[in-house]
Protein backbone atom coordinates (compact mmCIF):
# COMPACT_ATOMS: atom_id res chain seq x y z
CA UNK A 1 0.00 0.00 0.00
CA UNK A 2 1.01 3.44 -0.71
CA UNK A 3 1.89 6.18 2.09
CA UNK A 4 -0.91 8.70 2.45
CA UNK A 5 0.96 11.35 1.00
CA UNK A 6 2.53 9.63 -1.91
CA UNK A 7 -0.99 8.82 -3.18
CA UNK A 8 -2.39 12.39 -2.32
CA UNK A 9 0.50 13.42 -4.92
CA UNK A 10 -0.20 10.93 -7.00
CA UNK A 11 -4.36 12.29 -7.49
CA UNK A 12 -3.42 15.63 -7.58
CA UNK A 13 -1.42 14.77 -10.72
CA UNK A 14 -3.96 12.90 -11.70
CA UNK A 15 -6.33 15.69 -11.45
CA UNK A 16 -4.43 17.80 -13.05
CA UNK A 17 -3.96 16.04 -16.38
CA UNK A 18 -7.49 15.46 -16.35
CA UNK A 19 -8.31 19.49 -16.40
CA UNK A 20 -5.63 20.06 -18.70
CA UNK A 21 -6.97 17.18 -21.10
CA UNK A 22 -10.82 19.50 -20.73
CA UNK A 23 -10.18 22.24 -23.39
CA UNK A 24 -9.89 20.77 -27.39
CA UNK A 25 -6.42 22.54 -27.35
CA UNK A 26 -5.26 22.73 -24.00
CA UNK A 27 -4.83 25.90 -21.91
CA UNK A 28 -2.67 28.09 -23.04
CA UNK A 29 -0.33 30.33 -21.00
CA UNK A 30 1.08 33.92 -21.10
CA UNK A 31 4.52 34.25 -18.85
CA UNK A 32 6.74 37.53 -18.82
CA UNK A 33 10.38 35.58 -19.25
CA UNK A 34 11.80 33.77 -22.61
CA UNK A 35 11.05 30.31 -21.65
CA UNK A 36 13.10 28.20 -20.57
CA UNK A 37 14.64 31.33 -18.59
CA UNK A 38 12.86 32.26 -15.50
CA UNK A 39 10.64 29.33 -14.71
CA UNK A 40 7.83 30.24 -11.62
CA UNK A 41 6.24 33.07 -9.77
CA UNK A 42 8.51 36.46 -10.20
CA UNK A 43 10.23 36.36 -13.80
CA UNK A 44 10.16 40.29 -13.85
CA UNK A 45 11.64 40.51 -10.87
CA UNK A 46 14.49 38.62 -11.66
CA UNK A 47 15.45 39.43 -14.99
CA UNK A 48 15.67 42.75 -13.55
CA UNK A 49 18.26 41.59 -10.06
CA UNK A 50 20.11 38.95 -12.16
CA UNK A 51 20.95 42.75 -14.61
CA UNK A 52 19.34 41.15 -17.54
CA UNK A 53 19.20 43.39 -20.87
CA UNK A 54 16.48 41.63 -22.45
CA UNK A 55 13.50 39.58 -21.52
CA UNK A 56 10.04 38.91 -23.49
CA UNK A 57 6.73 37.46 -23.41
CA UNK A 58 5.96 33.59 -23.93
CA UNK A 59 2.83 31.91 -25.00
CA UNK A 60 3.17 28.28 -23.88
CA UNK A 61 0.74 25.59 -23.93
CA UNK A 62 0.50 24.30 -20.08
CA UNK A 63 1.41 20.71 -19.04
CA UNK A 64 1.90 19.49 -15.77
CA UNK A 65 5.46 21.22 -14.98
CA UNK A 66 6.04 24.46 -13.88
CA UNK A 67 6.10 26.92 -17.24
CA UNK A 68 7.18 23.53 -18.82
CA UNK A 69 5.02 23.28 -21.86
CA UNK A 70 5.62 23.92 -25.81
CA UNK A 71 5.97 27.16 -26.71
CA UNK A 72 3.29 28.82 -29.38
CA UNK A 73 4.56 32.32 -29.68
CA UNK A 74 7.83 34.55 -28.40
CA UNK A 75 8.77 37.99 -28.54
CA UNK A 76 11.94 39.54 -27.09
CA UNK A 77 11.36 42.47 -25.34
CA UNK A 78 14.77 44.84 -23.91
CA UNK A 79 14.95 46.01 -20.74
CA UNK A 80 15.75 49.71 -20.24
CA UNK A 81 18.12 51.15 -17.53
CA UNK A 82 15.54 53.07 -16.61
CA UNK A 83 13.08 50.56 -15.75
CA UNK A 84 11.91 49.04 -12.17
CA UNK A 85 10.12 45.90 -12.23
CA UNK A 86 6.71 48.36 -12.26
CA UNK A 87 7.26 49.82 -14.97
CA UNK A 88 8.88 46.34 -17.26
CA UNK A 89 5.63 44.61 -15.90
CA UNK A 90 3.24 47.40 -17.67
CA UNK A 91 5.31 47.38 -20.39
CA UNK A 92 5.13 43.50 -20.88
CA UNK A 93 1.17 43.39 -20.24
CA UNK A 94 1.05 45.66 -23.28
CA UNK A 95 2.96 43.56 -25.29
CA UNK A 96 1.31 40.31 -23.98
CA UNK A 97 -2.14 41.37 -25.07
CA UNK A 98 -0.89 41.97 -28.37
CA UNK A 99 0.66 38.43 -28.53
CA UNK A 100 -2.17 36.83 -27.11
CA UNK A 101 -4.57 38.66 -30.25
CA UNK A 102 -1.77 36.89 -32.49
CA UNK A 103 -1.78 33.45 -30.96
CA UNK A 104 -5.53 33.61 -31.03
CA UNK A 105 -5.52 34.25 -34.58
CA UNK A 106 -2.95 31.57 -35.19
CA UNK A 107 -5.04 28.87 -33.34
CA UNK A 108 -8.31 30.11 -35.37
CA UNK A 109 -5.93 29.23 -38.25
CA UNK A 110 -4.94 26.02 -36.91
CA UNK A 111 -1.72 26.83 -36.07
CA UNK A 112 -1.39 25.33 -32.67
CA UNK A 113 1.73 22.92 -32.61
CA UNK A 114 3.92 24.08 -30.17
CA UNK A 115 7.77 24.30 -30.10
CA UNK A 116 9.49 22.51 -27.06
CA UNK A 117 11.58 24.58 -24.74
CA UNK A 118 15.33 24.62 -25.63
CA UNK A 119 18.26 26.08 -24.28
CA UNK A 120 19.19 26.77 -19.85
CA UNK A 121 16.40 26.46 -18.12
CA UNK A 122 16.27 28.79 -14.75
CA UNK A 123 13.94 29.73 -11.80
CA UNK A 124 12.29 32.68 -10.39
CA UNK A 125 11.83 31.91 -6.89
CA UNK A 126 8.71 34.19 -5.45
CA UNK A 127 10.39 37.05 -3.49
CA UNK A 128 10.68 37.52 0.33
CA UNK A 129 10.23 40.83 2.41
CA UNK A 130 13.94 39.82 3.22
CA UNK A 131 15.31 39.75 0.14
CA UNK A 132 14.63 42.69 -0.03
CA UNK A 133 17.87 43.97 2.37
CA UNK A 134 21.07 44.87 1.15
CA UNK A 135 24.01 43.52 1.63
CA UNK A 136 27.05 46.72 0.83
CA UNK A 137 29.91 44.48 0.12
CA UNK A 138 28.03 43.55 -3.14
CA UNK A 139 29.07 45.78 -6.18
CA UNK A 140 27.05 48.83 -6.21
CA UNK A 141 25.67 47.89 -9.63
CA UNK A 142 24.13 44.47 -8.18
CA UNK A 143 22.66 46.70 -5.05
CA UNK A 144 21.06 49.17 -7.97
CA UNK A 145 19.48 45.85 -9.85
CA UNK A 146 18.10 44.39 -6.61
CA UNK A 147 16.33 47.79 -5.92
CA UNK A 148 14.87 48.02 -9.56
CA UNK A 149 13.63 44.28 -9.32
CA UNK A 150 12.26 45.09 -6.32
CA UNK A 151 10.58 48.26 -6.48
CA UNK A 152 7.40 48.53 -5.38
CA UNK A 153 7.62 45.57 -4.00
CA UNK A 154 9.51 44.38 -1.49
CA UNK A 155 11.70 47.48 -1.71
CA UNK A 156 15.45 47.90 -0.50
CA UNK A 157 16.22 48.85 2.96
CA UNK A 158 19.18 49.01 5.26
CA UNK A 159 18.82 48.58 8.73
CA UNK A 160 15.50 51.50 9.30
CA UNK A 161 16.21 52.84 6.15
CA UNK A 162 14.53 52.32 2.84
CA UNK A 163 15.88 53.32 0.18
CA UNK A 164 13.88 54.01 -2.80
CA UNK A 165 16.02 55.77 -5.49
CA UNK A 166 19.86 55.49 -6.33
CA UNK A 167 22.36 55.59 -8.87
CA UNK A 168 26.00 53.71 -9.19
CA UNK A 169 28.89 55.79 -9.51
CA UNK A 170 32.42 55.05 -10.55
CA UNK A 171 34.16 54.88 -7.22
CA UNK A 172 38.05 53.86 -6.54
CA UNK A 173 39.90 53.65 -2.89
CA UNK A 174 39.59 51.92 -0.14
CA UNK A 175 36.94 51.97 2.94
CA UNK A 176 34.54 49.76 4.35
CA UNK A 177 31.75 48.84 2.55
CA UNK A 178 28.21 50.55 4.13
CA UNK A 179 29.98 53.92 4.60
CA UNK A 180 29.35 57.17 3.63
CA UNK A 181 31.97 58.71 1.54
CA UNK A 182 31.21 61.98 0.54
CA UNK A 183 28.16 64.07 0.35
CA UNK A 184 26.32 65.27 -2.80
CA UNK A 185 25.43 68.79 -2.56
CA UNK A 186 21.57 68.81 -3.40
CA UNK A 187 21.61 65.40 -4.16
CA UNK A 188 22.49 63.20 -0.70
CA UNK A 189 25.58 61.25 0.48
CA UNK A 190 27.28 58.43 -1.45
CA UNK A 191 27.82 55.03 -0.09
CA UNK A 192 30.67 52.49 -0.38
CA UNK A 193 30.11 49.22 -1.45
CA UNK A 194 32.10 46.11 -2.32
CA UNK A 195 33.00 47.45 -5.95
CA UNK A 196 32.27 51.24 -6.38
CA UNK A 197 29.65 53.73 -4.73
CA UNK A 198 25.91 54.39 -4.38
CA UNK A 199 24.43 57.85 -4.69
CA UNK A 200 21.24 58.17 -2.59
CA UNK A 201 18.36 59.84 -4.15
CA UNK A 202 15.27 59.24 -2.79
CA UNK A 203 14.87 57.32 1.07
CA UNK A 204 12.23 56.12 3.44
CA UNK A 205 13.32 56.45 7.27
CA UNK A 206 11.13 54.03 9.40
CA UNK A 207 7.44 55.69 10.35
CA UNK A 208 7.83 58.20 7.83
CA UNK A 209 7.35 60.06 4.45
CA UNK A 210 9.24 59.29 1.61
CA UNK A 211 11.84 62.33 0.89
CA UNK A 212 15.09 63.25 -1.08
CA UNK A 213 17.74 61.85 0.52
CA UNK A 214 19.62 65.29 0.67
CA UNK A 215 16.88 66.53 2.79
CA UNK A 216 17.18 62.91 5.07
CA UNK A 217 20.66 63.59 5.58
CA UNK A 218 20.39 67.23 6.57
CA UNK A 219 18.63 66.14 9.37
CA UNK A 220 19.96 62.78 10.08
CA UNK A 221 22.72 63.73 12.32
CA UNK A 222 24.89 61.13 10.60
CA UNK A 223 28.92 62.62 9.11
CA UNK A 224 30.55 61.01 6.99
CA UNK A 225 32.80 57.97 7.81
CA UNK A 226 28.91 56.44 9.28
CA UNK A 227 27.62 53.85 8.30
CA UNK A 228 23.67 53.80 6.97
CA UNK A 229 21.22 52.10 8.42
Amino acid sequence: MLPSQELHGMMLQLLMLWCLSIPKHGFLNVHFSLLPKYRGAAPIQWALINGETETGVTLFWLDEGMDTGPILLQKKVPILPEDNADSLRNNLVEIGVICLEVALGMIELGKIAGEPQAGAASKAAILKKEDGQIDWNKPAEAIWNQMRGMTPWPGTYSGHLKILKAHPRLESGAGQSGVVIRVVSGEGPVVKCGKDALALLQVQPEGKKQMSAWNWWQGARLKIGDKIG
